[in-house]
């Protein structure tokens, strides 16, 4: 375990962190997706994640793509309003923008909005979506009618192998992803090639983050695979699940079987945002979410 940043010291976030922040994150119990190591350390190289200690709070900060610090919700107990004070105030003096926190959760905005002070406000395209996992293992009931016939169909059409990842299968699955990455043109779409560079990053660390993986296999060929870990004790969450589109029903196929073989102890899936995609967040919808986790943007109304 590295040594521990005191605030306002803030330092990179690395692999040798993990024990501290993911402790730090489980005392928490989050309902977002945001809020795991996994997510923080995949996606560092984008968002140039950064983290201290403040007495009983996990603060962390990032860059967005306009270069502007902004800041995630402090983690700890409640409440958190006089740390919330103290991290935006701090905030201000760094950039020349507003200071802002991100991807708040409803928890947070109920313990800032004790006084007129903070101007709150949901971002759509943040939003997670909640899933009952027996939903999702059974695709029972007339709103899964016709992911059950994709699945019957893709079960009828390929002799499929399922088989839980392991360390051994890294290197395939980082070809996987080099080939669908190709196929789909990354280069040319910033946001695929970032999403291509955080999941060379998990499968690189794939045994110290602890994960939990699956892939499918067609004749031998790995067509399909799938990241996830539990963001809390009643709730998984996926963090990749990417497949070749050509064998139809395969994203139904894995998603199915990951959850059955590996979730089914668990209450719900959280599978994420859409980020405003219009495919995605249709794609997300018509696996009828039990419900959408909000979360805000927080600020200061005036400093």
């Amino acid at each position: 375990m590295s040594s521990m940043p005191l605030f306002p010291h803030f330092k990179p976030l690395e692999l040798t962190d993990r024990e501290v922040i993911n402790s730090a994150l489980w005392l928490y119990q989050p309902e977002t997706s945001d809020l795991t190591f996994t997510n923080l350390f995949m996606w560092r190289r984008k968002y140039h994640y950064q983290w201290c200690m403040h007495e009983k709070w996990l603060f962390l900060i990032a860059k967005g793509d306009n270069e502007n610090i902004y800041a995630l919700e402090p983690v700890g107990p409640p409440s958190r309003f006089e740390v919330t004070l103290i991290l935006l105030k701090w905030l201000d003096k760094q950039s020349s923008s507003l200071p802002v926190i991100l991807r708040a959760d409803k928890r947070m905005l109920n313990e800032v909005n004790t006084k007129d002070i903070f101007e709150t406000e949901p971002i759509r395209d943040h939003f997670d979506y909640l899933y009952s996992t027996t939903d999702l293992i059974t695709l029972s009931g007339r709103h899964y009618h016709s992911k059950r016939n994709h699945l019957k169909r893709f079960f009828k059409d390929y002799q499929t192998d399922y088989q839980i990842l392991s360390k051994t299968q890294i290197t395939k699955c980082l070809d996987f992803s080099s080939r669908w990455c190709q196929i789909n043109h990354c280069k040319k779409d910033t946001s695929l090639y970032d999403e291509h560079v955080a999941i060379s990053e998990a499968f690189i660390h794939f045994d110290q983050l602890q994960l939990n993986g699956a892939a499918l296999y067609i004749k031998g060929e790995m067509v399909a695979f799938t990241l996830g870990e539990l963001l809390n004790n009643v709730t998984a969450v996926i963090h990749v699940e990417k497949a070749f589109t050509e064998f139809h029903g395969i994203y139904a196929a894995i998603n199915q079987l990951f959850c059955a073989n590996r979730f089914n102890h668990t209450s719900f899936i959280n599978r994420e945002q859409d980020l405003g995609d219009d495919g995605l967040r249709k794609a997300k919808l018509s696996y009828n979410p039990v419900r959408l986790v909000e979360k805000f943007r927080i600020k200061m109304k005036s400093l």
